[in-house]
């Protein structure tokens, strides 16, 4: 019985990495490409989304620095990862490169993040935070 229940616990952990990532990985291939519907479904409606920059946006804001090209995403690539897993909610940690456009000034970021997803009809980021270490 312990060993049943140790490999559902385990199968459950494998499925839960691969949903995240899946949806992290969705959220930015949809930042790359201005995909604002995309976006609407993975962002959480209480999002705050705090750039390395130091500015902080609403769900809306986000959104709207992506529709108008205020923010421009070439690439983004994970340097490393961490996923910390509370049932309805997680926490991914790590190190992003980021190439982006901000107000037409071309940018190469490396930062440290903290994502914070929560859980209801699908994850969804409700935390974003990004500080800058290059």
């Amino acid at each position: 019985m312990k060993k049943i229940l140790l490999q559902y616990f385990l199968l459950k952990t494998i499925l839960f990495a691969q949903d995240i990532l899946e949806t992290e990985n969705l959220r930015y291939e949809a930042m790359i490409s201005a995909d604002t519907s995309v976006l609407i479904q993975l962002l959480h409606d209480s999002l705050i989304y705090n750039h390395s920059n130091g500015i902080s946006e609403t769900k809306t804001d986000f959104i709207n620095s992506v529709t108008t090209g205020k923010i421009k995403y070439g690439e983004i690539r994970i340097e490393s990862r961490k996923i910390l897993n509370y049932g309805n909610f997680c926490i991914l940690s790590g190190v992003i490169n980021m190439k982006v456009v901000f107000n037409d000034q071309d940018l190469y970021i490396t930062s440290r993040y903290s994502a914070v997803y929560v859980l209801n009809d699908r994850w969804k980021l409700i935390l974003w935070q990004s500080t800058r270490i290059n």
